[in-house]
C-alpha cells in the first residue's frame, strides 16, 4: 500500500508517464501491483480478521466476485460458445485486460488508518510544500502543461490542503485552473474544472443538497452520454468532431457486443471492437508500441471504462459498478457529519476520468480512480465515526 501512494505522487509528478511511458513502466506497475496483493494478504489476516464493510464496499466486492467469475469463464473458454460473436479471441490477454481486479481492492485498505496515517501527516504538515513541489515537477516533465491524472490529482490535493491564510488557497485554486492543458484529455479536463469551480463556491449552508444534486446528475449525465446515446444516435455524420465521432461509434459497437451476449457480457480475452468494426477503423488499430494490427483490437479500448466493464461483465457487472459508485455517494452524504469537499471532487473526478478515457484499462488512470475512491472511503469510515460521537453526546 506504501508503495502504491509513493507511485501516486511519481504519476502526479510525471502526469501518469512514471506508469505509461518511461521504459522502466512496467517494472513500476507490477511491483506496485505485488506490493498490494502483499498488504490485502496482511489486512485480511492480520489487521482486519472481523472486517465489516459499508454498503459501498459491499458492492465493489460484488463486482469483484462478478469480475473474476468472467475471467474464470473465460479462461474455460465458455465465452466463445456465444454464437453471433464477431470478435477475435486469444486467452493470453486475459490478464492485462482484467488486471484492474487486483488493484480495486486497494480502497478496501483505506478504512484502516494503519495504511492512511502516514499519508495523512504528510499532508497535514507538508501539504503546501508538497503541492508546490508536485506542481512544478509536472511542468518541468510535461513542458509547462497539465495532464489529466495531475489536473484531477492536484485538484483533490488543494482541496484537502487548509491553509492559514484564505489567499494560500486561492493561489493553488488558480494554479489548478489556469495551468495549460495537454491537448490529449482536454474535454476532460474542462469538466474537471468546471467541478472545481463548482465545488469551491458551493456554499456551507447548503453543500450537502447542491453537492448531492451535483454529483446525482452528473452521473445521470455520463449514464445517458455513454448507453443511451449510442443506441439512440444510429447515424454519426453530423459530428465534425473526429475524436467524438469515433468514441460514439466505438461504444456503440461494444453495446452491440454485449447485446449479441444476451446482456451477460463476452468476457476476457476478446477482443474490444469487433471484427467488422476493426476492419473499417483499420487506421485506428494500425501496428503501434509493438503491437500488431490484431493485436491493437485487444489493447486499444472504447475510451469509457463504463461501456469497457458493461460488454466484458454484462448487465450484473455493470449495475455492480454503478451501485458501487452510487452507494459511495450515499456514505458521503448520509451522515450527521457532511464528507469534505476535496472528497466530493475526488469521486466526481475519478468517475469522470474513467467515462471519457481508457480509464481502468490504462494504470496511470486506473491508479488515480483507485486512489480517489479509496480517499473517498477513507472519509466515509471517518466521518460515520464522528457521527456516532455525536450521537453519542447528544
Amino acid at each position: 500500500m506504501f508503495a502504491f501512494q509513493i507511485c501516486m505522487a511519481g504519476i502526479i509528478a510525471t502526469g501518469g508517464g512514471l506508469v505509461i511511458l518511461t521504459s522502466y513502466r512496467n517494472y513500476v506497475v507490477y511491483s506496485v501491483i505485488a506490493c498490494l496483493c502483499l498488504s490485502y494478504t496482511y489486512f485480511l489476516l492480520v489487521r482486519k480478521k472481523n472486517m465489516k464493510l459499508n454498503s459501498a464496499e459491499k458492492a465493489l466486492l460484488l463486482f469483484t466476485i462478478i469480475g473474476l467469475l468472467h475471467v474464470i469463464l473465460s479462461y474455460l473458454e465458455v465465452n466463445r460458445e456465444f454464437p453471433k460473436l464477431d470478435l477475435y479471441f486469444d486467452k493470453s490477454f486475459i490478464p492485462r485486460q482484467a488486471s484492474y481486479y487486483l488493484v480495486l481492492p486497494a480502497i478496501f485498505l483505506f478504512q484502516d488508518k494503519y495504511y492512511t496515517r502516514a499519508k495523512e501527516y504528510l499532508i497535514s504538515h507538508y501539504g503546501e510544500i508538497l503541492f508546490w513541489c508536485l506542481y512544478a515537477f509536472e511542468l518541468y516533465y510535461m513542458g509547462k502543461v497539465m495532464a489529466v491524472s495531475a489536473n484531477l490529482l492536484l485538484g483533490w490535493l488543494a482541496l484537502k490542503i487548509k491553509s492559514t491564510k484564505w489567499w494560500r488557497n486561492w493561489v493553488r485554486y488558480a494554479a489548478v485552473l489556469l495551468t495549460p492543458l495537454t491537448f490529449d484529455g482536454t474535454s476532460t479536463m474542462l469538466i474537471f474544472r468546471v467541478v472545481f469551480v463548482l465545488i469551491i463556491f458551493t456554499q456551507s449552508g447548503w453543500s450537502r443538497l447542491a453537492l448531492r444534486w451535483m454529483a446525482i446528475g452528473l452521473m445521470i449525465v455520463l449514464i445517458v452520454v455513454s448507453f443511451i446515446a449510442p443506441v439512440v444516435i444510429k447515424d454519426t455524420s453530423f459530428i465534425s468532431d473526429y475524436n467524438a465521432k469515433w468514441r460514439l461509434n466505438y461504444w456503440t459497437d461494444e453495446i452491440q457486443n454485449l447485446k449479441n451476449t444476451y446482456g451477460l457480457g463476452v468476457g476476457y480475452g476478446t477482443s474490444y471492437p469487433s471484427k467488422a468494426y476493426a476492419q473499417k477503423e483499420d487506421a485506428s488499430f494500425s501496428a503501434k508500441d509493438g503491437y500488431s494490427q490484431k493485436e491493437r483490437t485487444f489493447v486499444l479500448s472504447c475510451h469509457n471504462s463504463f461501456v469497457s466493464v458493461a460488454m466484458r461483465t454484462g448487465i450484473f457487472g455493470i449495475t455492480a459498478l454503478f451501485l458501487f459508485v452510487f452507494l459511495m455517494l450515499w456514505e458521503m452524504l448520509k451522515h450527521r457529519v457532511l464528507a469534505s469537499k476535496a472528497t466530493f471532487f475526488a469521486l466526481l473526478g475519478a468517475v469522470v476520468l474513467i467515462a471519457f478515457n481508457v480509464g481502468l484499462e490504462s494504470p496511470s488512470y486506473l491508479f488515480s480512480f483507485v486512489f480517489c475512491l479509496g480517499e473517498c472511503n477513507q472519509e466515509v469510515w471517518r466521518i460515520r465515526r464522528e457521527s456516532t460521537i455525536i450521537a453519542a453526546e447528544g
